[in-house]
């Protein structure tokens, strides 16, 4: 993933990266969606594995995993899904979860069943820690950094991450209200004292005008909930495709 970043920076751009829940609103259409990303110039896509009590996911990603559970979507299926999107498209996937669904399938099995499957990374929402998943190349652990985490802590995460760093831009749970941090730069300043490892921005981060603010501060942005919004508003419509294609193209040409 590092390399995909380096080649963004040579260009003048940052990566854009999607998150969306895995099987929803089903399996069909969820893989649908994930070849409508690659298609439309998404760099990587997160892949939420969809979890009964999602505590830092707000009302939209919590409803995007109930309808993907209500489907019957467990791991087995994630993985099954990753491994058709794998039959077309190259774009890396990052798989974004809880430490529960892992622990429960086990540990060791997912992680080998997740780097055949063609992941690329996994990023653990409560594992402060960073440990919990064994070290791999293959499979890099992606750590968050909260506006309240210390500034040792942050340099002690800085120092040991791997793929990319995600950078939470504002207090409360995903979603696209809310405002960023006044101290956002300060952080990335900070951070990068002590690491080259590409930071990337999310957690309320929803317009093309917030991403072009960000641009020269970052190597790349995450938008979850708008994307979210958008399939749970086209749910019934023929052309939800077309819909969701509105709402990610004008944010994609932002990080341009």
């Amino acid at each position: 993933m590092e390399s995909l970043f380096q080649e963004k920076k040579k260009i003048g751009k940052i990566a854009f990266i999607a998150y969306v829940c895995a099987g929803d609103p089903n399996f069909e259409k969820s893989l649908e969606i994930l070849y409508t990303l690659a298609e439309e110039g998404v760099d990587i896509i997160e892949i939420g594995i969809p979890f009964s009590d999602p505590i830092a996911d707000g009302p939209i990603n919590q409803m995007a995993s109930e309808r993907a559970l209500k489907e019957g979507i467990n791991i087995e299926k994630v993985l099954n899904l990753t491994r058709e999107f794998r039959k077309k498209k190259k774009t890396p996937i990052v798989y974004f979860t809880y430490v529960n669904p892992i622990y429960s399938y086990g540990i060791d099995e997912f992680q080998k069943k997740a780097i055949q499957a063609g992941a690329n990374g996994i990023l653990l929402l409560d594992d402060s820690s960073g440990n919990l998943l064994p070290n791999c190349e293959d499979l890099p652990q992606i750590r968050l950094i909260s506006p309240s985490t210390s500034k040792e802590r942050m340099k002690e995460i800085a120092l040991a991450s791997k793929g990319f760093l995600y950078l939470i831009s504002r207090k409360g749970v995903t979603g696209g209200g809310g405002e960023i941090n006044q101290d956002l730069q300060e952080r990335i300043s900070f951070l990068r004292k002590y690491t080259d490892i590409p930071i990337c921005v999310g957690f309320g981060i929803h317009s093309a005008k917030q991403i072009q603010a960000l641009r020269h501060q970052v190597d790349g942005v995450i938008v979850g909930s708008t994307i979210v919004n958008a399939i749970a508003q086209s749910l019934d419509k023929n052309n939800f495709i077309e819909e969701i294609k509105k709402v990610i193209k004008p944010l994609i040409k932002s990080t341009q």
